[in-house]
């Protein structure tokens, strides 16, 4: 019966996850997303019905269902496992109840605050620039969603390079892509070794993002060229300022824009000039409201240092977290190269993302199903007829 348990709480996840590394970049992003998304939530549901299955004994004398614990212990010891487990068990599950509440409630503050920050930014046209010399691009989803650019990634990225950028950041708000990426941190709330999985789901999600932009923009290098640049400056941004505080750069720091060197500043990139749209919203944004511009980056700025400090702990993921190129993100060896070789590739195709997807979706409903067998297979019945006096 115990291995019901392990099969529910640590092997099933694991390999999971392992199968999901796996096929992260040998599927198409779309697919990937919504398979790995729907396989993580499945592993909570699996891993939450075992614990309800072997909790309810300590539940019911805890509740006082079952008169004699005494009786009951003997019992569920000759028939199942010591009772202790049923103890353990049912504090596991309070400790899950109490981790997929926290997280739920800080996610919907975090869209909460993203979608009144929309609403508060200057203008009414879907691109807002500020006056930040920090490279940054992100999209707050809202009614309407808002992408917000500031100067510093206008100033990294260059001229005719800015609708590749808008375009990456239209996809996240046309797909929802918020959605997928707080519902994978519930699940891993629910069951932390889903945790590696969520990672995935961040990086499929950045790469559904730029297949989306390489549609729209109908130019596959120039996409790629635009991810690999916002990363290079971030990066570069955040190793002046370790180097300013005496710090030292990080170790991903300093991989990261020696690989993306190679790669953006390399010979044969395109220098076709693409539509400047963000100028174009930058001008009329300052004819519209030339007195309202000043004020939102200091609210801007705090909002997002909350967003950020919230991240840092892991336990919500505001909208602006959903950032074109940003460094750390996805599996080893860096997302960033990985999504550029992607890129550089033709696009995946045809029927066999749906198979391989399967994989780990077959083992969260073999999961499950080891679940709903050990609600239904425990001795329940026979147990408190034991304990009966």
């Amino acid at each position: 019966m115990v291995d019901q348990l392990l099969v529910s709480l640590v092997l099933a996840p694991a390999a999971g996850v392992v199968t999901s590394r796996i096929l992260v970049d040998r599927l198409p992003p779309r697919v990937a997303v919504l398979g790995f998304t729907a396989a993580a939530v499945l592993f909570a549901l699996a891993s939450a019905a075992s614990l309800l299955a072997f909790g309810m004994p300590a539940a019911a004398g805890l509740i006082g269902f079952a008169p004699d614990l005494r009786a009951v212990a003997r019992s569920w010891q000759i028939a199942v496992a010591p009772l202790w487990a049923s103890w353990m068990c049912l504090a596991l599950g309070a400790a899950v109840i109490t981790s997929v509440a926290v997280t739920g409630r800080r996610q919907y503050d975090s869209l909460r605050a993203a979608r009144t920050e929309a609403a508060a930014l200057p203008g009414t046209g879907e691109v807002v620039v500020i006056p930040d010399g920090r490279p940054d691009a992100f999209a707050l989803p809202g009614a309407p969603g808002r992408i917000v650019v500031t100067e510093g990634m206008l100033t990294a990225l260059g001229d005719g390079r800015h609708q590749a950028l808008l375009a990456h950041e239209r996809a996240h708000l046309a797909g929802r892509h918020h959605r997928f990426a707080f519902t994978a941190r519930l699940a891993a709330a629910a069951l932390p070794a889903l945790r590696p999985m969520v990672t995935l789901i961040d990086y499929a999600i950045e790469r559904w993002a730029d297949e989306q932009a390489a549609q729209e923009v109908g130019d596959r290098r120039s996409v790629a060229h635009v991810v690999g640049t916002a990363a290079l400056a971030a990066t570069e941004q955040a190793d002046r300022h370790s180097a300013a505080a005496g710090t030292g750069s990080s170790r991903m720091g300093r991989r990261v824009p020696s690989t993306l060197q190679r790669i953006v500043r390399g010979p044969g990139w395109p220098g076709e000039p693409c539509h400047d749209l963000v100028r174009g919203e930058h001008a009329r944004h300052a004819q519209s409201a030339p007195h309202a511009q000043p004020a939102p980056p200091a609210r801007h700025s705090k909002r997002r240092g909350l967003a950020r400090s919230r991240r840092q702990r892991a336990e919500a993921v505001p909208p602006a977290m959903l950032r074109a190129g940003a460094p750390g993100r996805g599996p080893r060896p860096g997302p960033v190269p990985r999504r550029i070789a992607a890129l550089l590739d033709a696009p995946l195709r045809g029927n066999r993302g749906l198979l391989l997807v399967a994989l780990p979706a077959a083992l969260a409903a073999a999961s499950c199903g080891v679940a709903v067998e050990a609600l239904l297979d425990l001795p329940y019945r026979r147990v408190f007829a034991i304990a009966e006096p």
